[in-house]
């Protein structure tokens, strides 16, 4: 979807960000059994988004970084949950961020409470009309409050921040504050009228 260039991905390969081998000692990590979170979207969520209390050493991938990582799955015919099973001479920037499993845990609980839901580029709810105009500069991950289903509807009206008076469907895409814009009283209500939805790309 992202390949620019044979030679572009070759050069990712020899860098050794990629190392496969026919698996013989696959690494163990810690896959939560959710529902709700598909093994594909707790990898990306391990492999990209800031996780408190994460170490200072294991630097998430940005966007560019991921990008490439999916193009070179990609051309694998592999997905991003495929890399909880990769051998032990696999990346160690990417074993290091697959094995913060509990601190995803305890980040998720933590979201949940907060009534925050999260989705990736590869869940089938994440906006297509913001895939189609973004494309790869698209958001690895999404992060939410209130009616999800309004992601999915056409021609709805997208805000940089909430109006004080709404009288159709809208969804505002916040820089930051995400939780925090959340409370705010007119906000909720219309959170609990179905009527607002707030997204952003960075972590509550």
């Amino acid at each position: 979807m992202f390949l620019k260039s044979t030679s572009q991905l070759a050069s990712l390969i020899f860098k050794g960000l990629f190392r496969w081998l026919s698996p013989q000692k696959p690494q163990q990590f810690f896959l939560m059994n959710n529902p709700t979170l598909s093994p594909d979207t707790q990898a990306i969520l391990l492999l990209c988004s800031q996780l408190s209390n994460s170490s200072p050493d294991v630097k998430p991938f940005d966007l560019s970084e991921y990008n490439q990582l999916e193009t070179w799955l990609q051309s694998q015919n592999r997905t991003p949950q495929d890399l909880f099973t990769v051998t032990k001479n696999q990346s160690q920037r990417i074993s290091a961020l697959l094995k913060q499993g509990l601190l995803l845990s305890l980040s998720l609980e933590k979201w949940t409470s907060q009534d925050i839901w999260i989705l990736t580029r590869r869940d089938p709810q994440y906006p297509q009309q913001l895939l189609q105009q973004k494309k790869e500069a698209a958001p690895i991950i999404l992060y939410g409050i209130g009616n999800k289903k309004l992601l999915s509807q056409q021609n709805i009206q997208l805000t940089s921040s909430v109006p004080d008076v709404l009288n159709t469907p809208t969804i505002s895409v916040l820089k930051k504050d995400l939780a925090t814009t959340a409370l705010i009283k007119h906000n909720r209500d219309y959170i609990k009228q179905g009527l607002l939805s707030l997204i952003s790309a960075t972590a509550p």
